[in-house]
């Protein structure tokens, strides 16, 4: 058995230039980065941000369609909740390392005689301000843009939370996206944890704003808020993903009954 500081001399080695206070990007795809630590300089960083926001539109293409033209406050407060779930899906540990789940979004069937989830998912620890620290499944996604697009599919789902991203008021994304459970938080009390939750958003839409020389749109803006406060730039998201399902679904049902006709 190797003694444990050479083994992390022989990680470092297979890191080259990854290991270095100026690491890029790529060097956060691997277990053994996380593990030495390299990607900490990454967080909240401008590369970290500019990077994401590409993939984020690339995401928004997917779900939405080429034609969708997304506001400044769909932008900032879609990258800030994909930040704080997972930085952009590299901030995972253990089996989920390169699953580019963007939205710590889970999936059932987790067996805990075996430890295993469903195909397309794995397992990974969770915590509820209830119950304490469980173990449960996530999904995995292919691409960047594939779990960008699948957070977005997901809030798409919930017309109020849609609503309120578009407005830009992160005290109220952060109150809908609580009542529908998205995230449960450290409060057991949910206001209080709306509350902690806007603080963490507006952090991150103040760094991306300030990495991509834009104006802040997306701050928290108070609880009294009421739909229609937005710019109306990108109200049609929810529409244009739901439409989107529709075709991929009366496509895949016409190659079905096509495949039955042969």
């Amino acid at each position: 058995m190797s003694h444990p500081y050479v083994l992390i001399a022989r990680r470092r080695s297979t890191l080259q230039g990854c290991y270095m206070d100026e690491a890029p990007l790529d060097c956060c795809a691997g277990e053994e980065a996380m593990f030495l630590g390299v990607c900490g300089h990454l967080e909240g960083s401008h590369q970290l941000h500019q990077t994401g926001r590409e993939e984020l539109r690339e995401g928004l293409r997917i779900a939405a369609g080429d034609d969708y033209e997304p506001s400044l406050e769909m932008l900032q407060t879609l990258g800030a909740i994909s930040d704080l779930e997972s930085s952009y899906g590299r901030g995972w540990s253990g089996q989920m390392v390169g699953s580019n789940n963007w939205g710590a979004i889970t999936c059932p069937g987790y067996n805990k005689e075996t430890g295993t989830c469903p195909p397309g998912c794995s397992p990974n620890k969770d915590s509820s301000p209830y119950s304490g620290e469980y173990v449960t499944c996530f999904r995995r996604y292919a691409t960047p843009a594939d779990g960008a697009a699948g957070l977005i599919t997901l809030l798409s789902k919930w017309p109020e939370v849609i609503a309120a991203i578009e407005s830009g008021n992160l005290d109220e994304v952060s109150w809908t996206m609580r009542q529908r459970n998205y995230y449960l938080g450290f409060k057991s009390d949910p206001r209080e944890a709306a509350r902690e939750h806007a603080g963490a958003l507006e952090k991150r839409t103040k760094e991306i704003a300030e990495a991509m020389g834009e104006p802040l749109r997306a701050w928290r803006k108070g609880e009294d808020w009421t739909p229609g406060d937005g710019d109306g730039s990108s109200s049609n998201l929810a529409s244009k993903v739901a439409k989107g399902a529709v075709v991929v679904a009366f496509v895949a049902a016409v190659s079905a009954w096509a495949f039955r006709r042969k």
